[in-house]
């Protein structure tokens, strides 16, 4: 199994996703473990997360996002 690339958002980019995104405001979710970038549903993905907006430390949670930058997924668990 082949971990997944996490990227940490800018600032601005990340509440850009967060406000069309988040909120559960997209399915399906999976948890970061699940997802194998060998995976041909998972291959050429990203997960993206960033800042929280109130502590300022990095999200437990992001989105998983395709080569072509469309945000497809919601996922938990991602290592900060």
């Amino acid at each position: 199994m082949t971990s997944m690339s996490v990227i940490v958002l800018p600032h601005k980019e990340w509440q850009e996703v967060l406000a069309e995104f988040g909120n559960g405001n997209i399915t399906p979710r999976y948890r970061f473990e699940e997802l194998d970038s060998e995976d041909d549903r998972f291959k050429w993905h990203t997960v993206v997360h960033g800042h929280n907006t109130q502590s300022g430390g990095l999200t437990s949670t992001g989105f998983l996002r395709s080569h072509n930058g469309k945000i497809v997924a919601g996922v938990d668990g991602v290592p900060s």
